[in-house]
């Protein structure tokens, strides 16, 4: 419009000479009249400033007409009348400019301030998830000590009613829910802290199918199973996938409240250069998907269900999926999502396949098979945990003492040096209120024994430590709570036995 506004008044100004005068000013005459109506289309735009800022250009360009018409004596109005007329409307131009620029300024400190406060919402907003990081950190340590120590004491039940198969079995039965209440700790602890997946070769079927049960249970829905029969296995954290199935579940079982069904598919793919266009290197992924006949989701909501906090949900925390999403992009994978209002959604998950194959070693099915030799060093700041695992352990056949702090591990263990009777082993927890923990003892027992053997062990599965335990000097890892055959099986590993 500008143009067109520069091109009339120059070509109205060179008007005024005497031969090229009304030529130049028809042309003038009728660029005015095309950037006038430009300008009018502005004032239908929704936007108020659009709506000004064409006001403006309109008066502006009359102003040019108005010369033209002066200049060509057009409709027989005299000079002076034309010459009030273009004054009053460019004095009307200056004013309008004046008041657009005076509320754009107002505008861009308006923004600036919208800006500002949302700069410190999401401030706030850090410090709250921050404070909920140490608060679920401190309640999962101590949720998962108690666990253990209900775990602990099942399994030395389990010891002394080995003769009588129906105690047994129950007792069974209460370890598999304890192991299922810590998976309800751990989804607490990925959305408040997150951290670096603790991965281990596992097999996918087993996962999926497990967490699927268990979320579905006292569910009228129906559920079917598809996989291929040689389906690969990947190297996942189990807590952190057993999460995301079980999110993806339960929205699934909401969406249905009264009936319906939910197919879970799992198959193996190879994603090459030509495939279909994902965000994932080409290679062998686990295609893993989940479908239900559920309300389904509205179009303008699928862009936005895996943002924090979104949620469409009146009791709803939008916190689901935003971890779900994360914990497939810390595993390397990639979801998405497909609706259909009326008729379901159906979201696919890729993970990575790894090329090792995962061999499970059935466990003995009684604890008495189970036998070992050594001095193990045991810290951890809850004395229930320890008078039960020590007693587990001493059954066993292991030489146990324990410490409450990294202190008194320390001194045990120079203790131990100078008698020559060293430890064969140290577990240590990696949180000791009041004392010192696992990382700085191990710290200190490399200064006096560089080839300690040394396992960590913790009640908040999303410690970083644990992700990275080698870093720290440890040969392994244990996640509270523990059966005695995973406990049995990292010390043995540990020992070289």
């Amino acid at each position: 419009m500008r143009v067109f506004s520069v091109c009339a008044i120059l070509i109205n100004l060179a008007g005024g000479y005497k031969y090229v005068g009304l030529p130049l000013q028809v042309v003038g005459f009728f660029l005015s009249i095309t950037a006038l109506y430009m300008s009018g289309l502005a004032i239908y735009r929704k936007i108020p400033f659009a709506r000004l800022y064409g006001i403006t250009f309109i008066v502006y360009y009359m102003g040019g007409i108005m010369a033209t018409i002066r200049n060509m004596n057009l409709f027989g109005l005299s000079r002076p009348f034309m010459d009030d007329i273009f004054q009053i409307g460019v004095a009307l131009h200056m004013v309008l400019i004046q008041v657009v620029i005076a509320l754009r300024f107002h505008r861009i400190e308006l923004d600036k301030r919208d800006a500002q406060k949302k700069i410190e919402l999401e401030a706030i907003r850090t410090q709250k998830l921050e404070s909920l990081s140490l608060l679920a950190g401190g309640i999962a340590h101590d949720f998962n000590n108690m666990l253990t120590v209900i775990m602990s004491t099942i399994t030395l039940a389990k010891m002394y009613a080995r003769d009588d198969q129906r105690i047994v079995s129950k007792l069974k039965e209460a370890e598999t829910e304890i192991m299922h209440a810590r998976g309800l700790t751990n989804q607490l602890l990925t959305f408040a802290k997150g951290g670096a997946p603790v991965k281990s070769l596992s097999s996918i079927a087993d996962v999926v199918y497990d967490t699927t049960q268990f979320s579905l249970k006292g569910s009228n829905l129906d559920l079917e199973f598809k996989r291929t029969d040689d389906l690969w296995h990947a190297e996942i954290d189990k807590a952190q996938i057993s999460q995301v199935i079980s999110n993806i579940i339960i929205n699934a079982k909401q969406s249905m409240p009264d009936n319906g069904k939910i197919t879970v598919a799992m198959e193996n793919t190879v994603l090459t250069e030509t495939s279909a266009a994902l965000p994932l290197k080409k290679g062998k992924y686990i295609k893993i998907s989940i479908t239900d006949t559920g309300k389904g989701i509205p179009p303008e909501d699928i862009e936005s269900i895996f943002d924090p906090f979104f949620t469409t949900k009146e009791r709803g925390t939008g916190i689901g999926l935003a971890v779900t999403y994360s914990i497939i992009k810390k595993h390397n994978g990639h979801i998405d999502v497909r609706s259909m209002p009326g008729k379901g959604s159906s979201f696919i998950v890729y993970l990575p396949a790894s090329e090792k194959s995962c061999v499970n070693t059935p466990l003995p099915n009684q604890e008495t098979a189970l036998k070992g030799s050594g001095r193990l060093l045991i810290m951890d700041d809850d004395n229930a945990l320890l008078k039960n695992v020590s007693e587990m352990l001493a059954r066993l056949g292991y030489a146990v003492e324990t410490a409450l702090k990294g202190e008194d591990a320390l001194t045990l263990y120079q203790a131990s040096l100078l008698s020559g009777k060293g430890f064969d082993l140290v577990i240590m927890d990696a949180t000791i209120i009041g004392g010192m923990g696992a990382r700085q003892c191990i710290q200190e027992i490399k200064k006096i024994d560089p080839e300690v053997k040394a396992i960590l062990m913790s009640g908040y599965a999303e410690d970083e430590t644990l992700a990275e335990y080698k870093r720290y000097g440890f040969r392994e890892f244990l996640s509270k709570p523990f059966t005695i055959e995973r406990l049995h099986k990292t010390i043995e590993k540990v020992m070289g036995h």
